[in-house]
């Protein structure tokens, strides 16, 4: 049995705990959002880099505007056209012919870079904002930076002579 002045005890614990609690499951919720779009903006960089190899350096241009056209999982990150004429988005393939790679074939080099809109208000530009403020955190500490390397299957010494 409570006594009478522990009858409120549980409710005000309840209501103490409870803003803390879904603090922390939004915070994981967002936290597997934004490992969600990584992975989808990987794998755009690992099959534009795969093509890319195979294509040869007359298809990069075709292939930055295809993969800028595909979506991210979450969709928290900004990606395409748009976000991509507004700076938030960048996508960039290019042939590495260096003195260390071997042979006629060289690299082709992938970068997709993605960032969260900080024009829009939503629980990631909040999580930011208090990354930057209170933790001393630089302004890029949550955008996405993907740089994927592959052999390129394309004989590049033509581009090397020119």
């Amino acid at each position: 049995m409570l006594r009478r002045s522990q009858r409120g005890q549980s409710m005000l614990e309840f209501g103490i705990v409870i803003p803390f609690f879904l603090v922390f499951i939004m915070g994981i919720a967002y936290f597997g959002a934004a490992i969600s779009d990584y992975i989808a903006l990987n794998n755009m960089a690992r099959s534009c880099a795969r093509e890319a190899s195979i294509g040869g350096p007359s298809t990069y241009g075709k292939l930055q505007n295809e993969y800028l056209k595909k979506d991210l999982t979450a969709g928290l990150y900004e990606w395409g056209p748009q976000a991509y004429s507004e700076g938030l988005a960048y996508i960039h393939v290019d042939k590495d012919i260096s003195e260390a790679t071997t042979g006629n074939h060289g690299n082709v080099v992938v970068t997709l870079k993605s960032k969260i809109d900080m024009s829009r208000e939503n629980a990631a530009t909040i999580f930011k904002r208090l990354l930057i403020r209170w933790a001393g955190a630089s302004p890029d500490v949550l955008n996405l930076d993907v740089t994927y390397t592959m052999y390129s299957e394309y004989d590049l010494s033509q581009e090397k002579k020119s």
